[in-house]
């Protein structure tokens, strides 16, 4: 029987917040409807309001066990990825797009993840927990993982084809910390190399005018919609 994939939740506490107050507010509006909680005349808006809380985490747990999968698929599949591609993903979690970008390669190419497995970025982050994924994927493309900061990688400069990122550049705090990361990923790069970079919308002016100062050319945003919503648009 093939071993089921463990992927983990994005920020596991923010659904918990999310869902959790939605509950008691909803629970204070309907003790409030029955007239259980009188002299209180919020009931409608207390259960709109613990409605809208409740939607919010369960849109942010879509997106980070449905919503990402599907933004990555058809991100990649608009490439034509050479199969000899060396790829490193920066802030890798439990593997899931680089398991995503070995459909697009073969025993000629590798796939390098770079984490510093946090937990509260991703439940049960870690790194034996990828290792399972890579090991009950029976991938064919070589694959390595390594321990390090996206601000200061240990590699050397032009050895990579692709570098990838998946909904964690705006875990990095502050801004400059964050101009660091994407300094680092594009030293990383080969001349001709590609940075795909998915991400929460509230940066991406940040993100494009850094990486024009650094060199970077034909830079492409796109809307992921719905599956990249993260408790709302």
């Amino acid at each position: 029987m093939k071993e089921k994939l463990k992927y983990g939740v994005d920020a596991p506490s923010v659904p918990i917040l999310y869902i959790g107050v939605g509950l008691i507010v909803l629970i204070v509006g309907i003790l409030a409807l029955a007239g259980v909680i009188t002299h209180y005349n919020g009931a409608g808006w207390t259960l709109a309001y613990g409605i809208f809380m409740i939607a919010g985490g369960l849109t942010f747990i879509h997106t980070s066990l449905r919503g990402k999968f599907v933004i990555w698929k058809n991100l990649l599949s608009g490439f034509k990825i050479k199969r000899n591609s060396k790829v490193i993903d920066l802030g890798c979690g439990h593997g899931a797009v680089m398991l995503e970008m070995a459909k697009h390669l073969d025993q000629n190419g590798k796939i390098t993840g770079v984490d510093l497995w946090r937990s509260q970025d991703q439940s049960n982050n870690s790194v034996d927990a990828t290792k399972k994924n890579l090991v009950a994927a029976n991938l064919s493309v070589p694959t390595e993982l390594v321990t390090a900061d996206m601000r200061d990688l240990p590699f050397k400069a032009s050895q990579f084809d692709y570098a990838v990122t998946s909904f964690a550049v705006h875990n990095i705090k502050p801004r400059a910390d964050r101009e660091k990361a994407l300094a680092e990923a594009y030293r990383v790069l080969k001349k001709d190399g590609k940075l795909l970079l998915v991400d929460t919308g509230s940066k991406h002016k940040e993100y494009i005018q850094k990486l024009q100062e650094l060199g970077m050319h034909d830079i492409t945003m796109n809307q992921a919609g719905f599956n990249g919503w993260w408790s709302g648009p």
